[in-house]
């Protein structure tokens, strides 16, 4: 992820926060991870462990609904990481989707990165074209990375659609 001492990230769908607790202590003292999830059980649970281990550089907040970043901090993230967090029953949910993506877009600095994990599809999930196509349009540079996944994207009788990793830079405006 190349996260560097002094970086603020995001961690938005952060569950019980595995990496935002591991991108804490990346970025160090200097830096700041701001870690969401809309279920109040994962919120309350990292919140907890984050005071319990003296982890003073996050800032845990629940947010609203799956398509609310749960933040307020625009144009200032060096990082955001998202894993799992793209959802959509149907073709009319495409439009909360696209404004949830320019939201995430607006949080990012200039030259910014986001990493977005699906490391499976469910029922649901957008899968690599469309998150591809719904971040290419919110206004992510089309120079994107598709990366392997670490699992190798290995089809499942569980999962039977590998999943996908994909890097999407701020580029400065025109």
């Amino acid at each position: 992820m190349a996260v560097k001492p002094g970086m603020k990230v995001a961690d938005i769908g952060a569950g019980a926060g595995y990496f935002a607790v591991k991108i804490a202590g990346l970025v160090g003292k200097k830096g700041f991870v701001h870690a969401t999830d809309s279920r109040v059980r994962w919120v309350e649970h990292l919140r907890r462990y984050a005071r319990n281990n003296h982890i003073d550089n996050i800032r845990v907040k629940r947010a609203r609904s799956d398509y609310a970043t749960g933040m307020d901090s625009f144009g200032d993230l060096d990082l955001i990481i998202m894993i799992n967090s793209l959802r959509f029953e149907s073709k009319g949910d495409m439009g909360v989707a696209s404004r949830y993506a320019r939201e995430i877009l607006r949080m990012l600095g200039t030259g910014g990165r986001l990493i977005y994990y699906q490391d499976r599809l469910i029922s649901g999930s957008c899968g690599k074209k469309e998150t591809i196509e719904l971040l290419l349009d919110a206004g992510f540079s089309g120079r994107y990375q598709d990366l392997a996944i670490p699992s190798g994207g290995s089809a499942t009788s569980e999962y039977p659609v590998p999943g996908f990793f994909l890097v999407f830079r701020k580029e400065p405006a025109a």
